[in-house]
């Protein structure tokens, strides 16, 4: 009979059940280590995945880690036969992290999206009779996706302050449109009307000017102008043209003096123009255009044309139909 020595080179697990039984020895199986599971942040039960695929019994809400220790499936709590899959496992980490759901994360993701969008976009408000009860919702909306901007017409600038004190929401950049839309006013008409404006609160101020300020006779008038604009709104100035109205050579003159003065930008107005008008014309000014910031305004109402202006360099797009653009977004991409 064999003896079995520590100092032998045949391992006790190369034994065989009927050897050990042989020598009379007690089968001591090994002891199984629980597999090592992630820490979930938000309550969540987490289990990992078998080496073969095969997944555990799982409870009503579960994360779930494969072998590299990413979120490899989740089960909603009250959902417990719904598997959620993913191709974005980074996201569901970050709502463990942030304890929150899976869908509430998404949902976040998308409105920074949104938000990004709305960055580059302005409400213009111009027509007579808008209740309050209209200048709140839009307000409201520009707070809630970051509308760039609302260009009203400066009777409402009053009203804008007090729905802002009342939301509470005074990072919300409200502008006043001057002398829309021909442009006509006197310059001394443009300039009471800024101060005014101003004084209600507006964050700034943007005047509509009339091409005949671009001819040789009113050159100087025209400087003198801009400058005192430039001194007035202090914050955000600027002046609007209508582009169809001028040839290039003005767009380069105008450009230039916008560029030496304290004005921050300068609005152009498209009115109903084909594609290749607007592409010459945005041509044209991205040829002379200086670090001023260019706006866009016409009647943009989807979000995907707005894509294609901002493809043309036009820094911001102006259009009265900015809040349904928002509220397209939202209904699509913020459920």
């Amino acid at each position: 009979m064999k003896d079995i020595k520590k100092t032998d080179t045949q391992n006790i697990e190369e034994i065989s059940e009927e050897e050990l039984e042989e020598f009379n020895l007690p089968v001591i199986e090994e002891e199984k280590k629980p597999k090592r599971k992630k820490k979930a942040e938000h309550d969540l039960q987490v289990i990992d995945s078998d080496k073969d695929g095969e997944k555990n019994e799982t409870p009503e809400t579960a994360l779930v880690f494969d072998e590299t220790g990413h979120v490899d499936w989740f089960f909603k709590e009250g959902k417990k036969e719904e598997e959620i899959k993913t191709d974005f496992p980074e996201l569901m980490e970050l709502a463990s992290l942030q304890n929150i759901s899976y869908e509430d994360a998404k949902k976040e993701c998308c409105l920074f999206e949104i938000r990004k969008i709305m960055k580059r976009i302005g409400k213009v408000v111009v027509k007579p009779n808008v209740g309050d009860d209209e200048i709140e919702r839009i307000l409201a909306l520009q707070e809630k996706v970051s509308i760039k901007e609302t260009l009203i017409s400066p009777i409402y600038i009053s009203t804008c302050y007090k729905i802002c004190k009342k939301l509470n929401v005074f990072h919300n950049e409200v502008n006043a449109f001057i002398d829309f839309p021909l442009g006509e006013g006197s310059n001394k008409t443009k300039i009471s009307a800024a101060i005014e404006v101003m004084n209600s609160h507006a964050d700034g101020v943007c005047v509509m000017m009339s091409p005949i300020m671009l001819t040789a006779k009113h050159s100087k008038e025209f400087k003198k102008l801009i400058a005192k604009l430039g001194r007035i709104c202090k914050k955000d100035g600027g002046i609007a043209f209508s582009v169809m109205e001028l040839d290039d050579m003005q767009i380069k003159y105008l450009l230039r003096v916008i560029e030496k003065s304290k004005l921050s930008y300068i609005t152009f107005i498209f009115g109903q123009v084909g594609e290749q008008e607007l592409n010459d014309k945005m041509a044209v000014i991205n040829k002379y255009r200086g670090k001023k910031t260019v706006k866009v305004m016409g009647n943009v109402d989807k979000a995907d044309v707005v894509t294609e202006l901002l493809k043309l360099n036009a820094d911001v797009i102006l259009t009265p139909y900015a809040d349904k653009i928002g509220e397209e977004l939202l209904k699509r991409f913020y459920k």
